[in-house]
């Protein structure tokens, strides 16, 4: 296959909006992007390279496998080796426990599978992935398995069938994307038929592009390539995490490419731009770039507990092509070469480095992250699981969903909330509170809002996180709902209050009245700041105890808001109760030296202990507790 450096060119165009997203610079707000731009270059080479050998009658299944190998497997297994030390060190349990379930999926090719069952793509925890990024290998390798034998039993129908076989499945694909990121999220994101589409774009013009004569039109190739410059460009700059991904909105980014890679030539324009010694370059290294990119920035900000600077940043990044250079130098090069590491040789690398992958990832997740490297004394500390604590939060209080109120209950309370309102039911629940009264709760997911108004606050809701709005039952046009705040004697709110969300409580106040509420509470939000547990493992009591984190300003505007816009018998300030008069700052741990929350938000159930017993000191809480 004839090389062409615009290919190479356009790697970097992917490569580094992919990096620039993942560094954290709002600017590249669909940074993420890049990767389909790479399904579609990885479609149309892989492609190509079938279709020119099926064609000269030496096409092979074992050297195509060999090939990929040769490509893959090295570079990845050294990235993966260089992170487990580092991985050992600063990692918590379940930290480790859940890179090690992606060490073990490395080696057996399905990282995407792993990261489904885990997490999203977006968000703070994946930023704490070292291997997230290997989701996108799972789907080329789950690709490169199926793909060739399905060219190979299309063949014989000719190019026309294979054509459009490519056109239907890709269509299918494209369609159940449109139908699962409505439904299935993550499933949508992560996985192969969901994904294939973006592959087969280039498998389509590879096959197209076949055999097919390649003259020179200047106005088609000139406008054809600074069109699929602009599409790319496009998605880079104004998609965000809330673009629905993947779906039709990805046609901008894969076409972009799709129509680079047929009409950019070294005579236009984007080929000119695309084949500058630059952009080859980083084009070149841009696989070893993809690999060692995300481990960089994750171990940095689990070192550090939050997001590095900018200095840090432009730091990782040049370790990042640093990196990606001498690996693709000394590593890359040499295990492409078949006069350096035979046929035998890279398949036995292969197997061996998958087992090793696999035995690790097993022996990880069996000893539970390793828990024996932490000194006795602080086991407690750093052995919870975010998981298990997300499921302590919500168990409560989702078994006491839109219950019936108890006949002849002393007091009748509506707690209707997010994660926040859990959290009450947890304060109260491990104190021993609320004994005879009747609770029935409502959950509203923070981003929906818990309010009511005659203004179309609805605005505020992101396109992505309706549905999930409404499948959730709405806000309070539910006549369930309605039936709950007309028999309560208390509704109570409780919730992660924003500042848009603030402005709009007066009037769900009111709101709230109307629809027969006899009283009102509505509980602010709180917030303890960065808690990294690593960074207390064998400091002395008295220092847990002085242990206080800055409060965010955003937490404290809006405290401040519901503090000057609701009446005083109606608006708890949990944050002054819970961190004290010094409100710029919050306790990190219990009198006891527990930690009061897992994650800056949500309280532990120690946290939950001591929070009901400050929250209850209010007046107007207590009186729902005689």
């Amino acid at each position: 296959m004839q090389y062409r450096r615009e290919i190479d060119g356009l790697r970097a165009l992917a490569v580094l909006p992919v990096i620039f997203f993942h560094a954290g610079f709002a600017l590249f707000s669909g940074g993420y992007v890049g990767v389909d731009v790479f399904f579609v270059i990885s479609g149309y080479l892989i492609t190509s390279i079938i279709v020119e050998e099926r064609r000269q009658a030496r096409f092979s299944l074992v050297r195509f496998y060999e090939r990929r190998a040769r490509r893959i497997l090295p570079a990845l297994f050294l990235v993966v080796a260089c992170c487990l030390p580092f991985a050992w060190a600063w990692m918590m349990p379940y930290q480790l426990s859940d890179f090690s379930d992606s060490v073990a999926a490395v080696g057996l090719f399905s990282s995407n599978i792993v990261f489904w069952r885990e997490i999203g793509y977006f968000g703070a925890a994946a930023a704490l992935k070292p291997l997230l990024h290997t989701w996108s290998l799972g789907i080329e390798e789950q690709y490169y398995v199926l793909f060739p034998l399905f060219v190979l039993l299309m063949w014989r129908l000719g190019k026309r069938w294979l054509l459009l076989s490519f056109l239907v499945l890709g269509a299918l694909s494209l369609l159940l994307s449109e139908w699962m990121w409505r439904h299935y999220v993550g499933a949508n994101f992560f996985l192969l038929p969901t994904r294939g589409w973006e592959l087969l774009v280039g498998s389509l013009i590879a096959v197209w592009k076949f055999d097919r004569d390649d003259a020179h039109h200047p106005v088609l190739h000139h406008g054809g390539s600074l069109l699929g410059l602009a599409l790319i460009l496009y998605a880079v700059f104004a998609f965000t995490p809330d673009t629905p991904t993947p779906s039709v909105y990805l046609l901008v980014p894969t076409v972009g490419a799709a129509l680079i890679i047929v009409f950019a030539t070294p005579m236009t324009w984007v080929g000119a731009v695309l084949g500058f010694a630059p952009f080859v370059g980083i084009g070149l290294v841009s696989y070893s770039a993809y690999l060692w990119h995300q481990p960089l920035f994750a171990f940095a900000r689990l070192k550090i507990g939050g997001e590095p600077g900018i200095a840090l940043i432009a730091g990782l990044i040049a370790a990042t092509f640093l990196l990606a250079y001498l690996s693709w130098r000394f590593v890359e090069r040499p295990f492409r070469d078949r006069g350096r590491v035979t046929r035998a040789r890279i398949f036995t690398l292969a197997l061996l480095g998958s087992a090793v992958m696999i035995a690790l990832g097993l022996f990880g997740r069996m000893d539970h992250g390793h828990l024996s490297r932490f000194p006795q004394n602080d086991r407690n500390l750093i052995s919870f699981n975010p998981q298990s604590m997300g499921r302590y939060v919500g168990d409560r209080f989702d078994k006491l969903r839109l219950v019936p109120f108890a006949p002849g209950a002393r007091v009748k309370i509506f707690l209707v909330g997010d994660s926040f309102a859990q959290d009450f039911v947890n304060a109260y629940a491990e104190n021993g509170y609320l004994r005879g009264a009747s609770v029935s709760t409502f959950h509203i997911a923070s981003q929906c809002g818990a309010l009511i108004s005659k203004e179309n606050f609805a605005r505020y809701v992101k396109p992505s996180d309706a549905p999930a709005c409404i499948r959730g039952g709405g806000r309070f046009e539910n006549p369930v709902v309605q039936s709950r705040i007309r028999q309560a004697d208390v509704v109570l709110m409780v919730s992660k209050w924003s500042d848009w969300q603030a402005h709009y409580l007066p009037d769900t106040l009111q709101g709230l009245k109307a629809l027969g509420a006899r009283r009102v509470i509505i509980v602010g939000r709180k917030s303890f700041g960065d808690i990294t547990p690593l960074r207390y493992v064998g400091m002395p009591p008295d220092a847990k105890h002085r242990i206080r984190n800055q409060v965010d300003p955003e937490q404290k505007a809006t405290n401040l808001e519901m503090r000057r816009t609701l009446p005083s018998d109606v608006f708890v300030d949990s944050q002054k109760l819970l961190c004290g008069d010094d409100e710029n700052s919050c306790p990190v741990f219990t009198p006891d030296l527990q930690l009061v929350s897992f994650d800056g938000n949500h309280l532990t159930p120690w946290g939950a202990a001591w929070a009901g017993k400050l929250l209850f000191q209010d007046k107007r809480l207590a009186s729902l507790n005689q």
